[in-house]
């Protein structure tokens, strides 16, 4: 069993548009479990806004698409014979599915606590600061290094012309 569920992404297999997130949670909360007696756990996911986590198996899932593709069809061109989207949506659904949010999970929904989304800064000026901008041997001498002697040759003609002890080229 996956860990979540992604809406846009069940809905792209059958080629058929995606309900409203609340509405597809509330057709999954109407059906009920027949091994426990109650109906399914939904929730959404924090990995991604479009995401839910539930306990229902997929061919539940299946089954309430194939409820929506009756309400909003698929176009002919896209439902090609032979094709997953064909397969799938040529069984008859086990139940039909409701899409209203039922009153109990509308109450769990305003319940939860609401956290900010994006937070304030906890002070004024705060986060991430100016780059560092520290000094180190090889920039002090103007990006030439501390060795002794060196960057100062001209080059003038062709030929590299040397102060100093320095050998000529």
């Amino acid at each position: 069993m996956p860990l979540y569920y992604t809406l846009p992404a069940l809905c792209a297999s059958v080629h058929v548009t995606s309900p409203p997130l609340t509405l597809f949670k509330g057709a999954i909360a109407h059906v009920t479990n027949p091994a426990t007696g109650r109906p399914y756990r939904v929730s959404s996911s924090h990995r991604l806004a479009e995401a839910l986590k539930t306990d229902a198996p997929p061919s539940v899932l299946y089954d309430i698409l194939r409820c929506w593709a009756r309400r909003h069809p698929v176009a002919a061109s896209r439902r090609k014979p032979g094709s997953a989207c064909d397969k799938i949506l040529s069984r008859e659904p086990a139940f039909e599915a409701d899409f209203s949010v039922p009153a109990w999970l509308a109450a769990q929904w305003a319940a939860a606590p609401k956290a900010s989304r994006h937070p304030p800064n906890p002070e004024a000026h705060w986060g991430p600061k100016a780059r560092a901008a520290g000094t180190s041997a090889l920039n002090t001498h103007g990006g030439g290094g501390s060795v002794e002697g060196a960057g100062q040759g001209l080059y003038e003609g062709g030929k590299a012309q040397l102060s100093g002890s320095q050998v000529q080229y």
